[in-house]
């Protein structure tokens, strides 16, 4: 799931190999099992998460 910085929270549930766009305001906080075998991408980049362990990362804006 994710929570934008408004603390508004979407569920959602992807099938092997889907994708979805999340909407919001930023920090986003992304929660999940497995967190380090998902493709995430945010502003144009992928993330990478190092911590095989993590079920959760906070995206924050970066202004260009």
């Amino acid at each position: 799931c994710v929570k934008d910085g408004t603390g508004k929270l979407e569920k959602r549930a992807l099938d092997v190999n889907g994708s979805h766009s999340f909407f919001g305001k930023a920090p986003f906080v992304l929660m999940t099992t497995n967190l380090s075998q998902a493709d995430i991408f945010f502003q144009g980049y992928r993330v990478r998460i190092d911590d095989p362990n993590a079920s959760s990362v906070i995206l924050e804006e970066v202004p260009y």
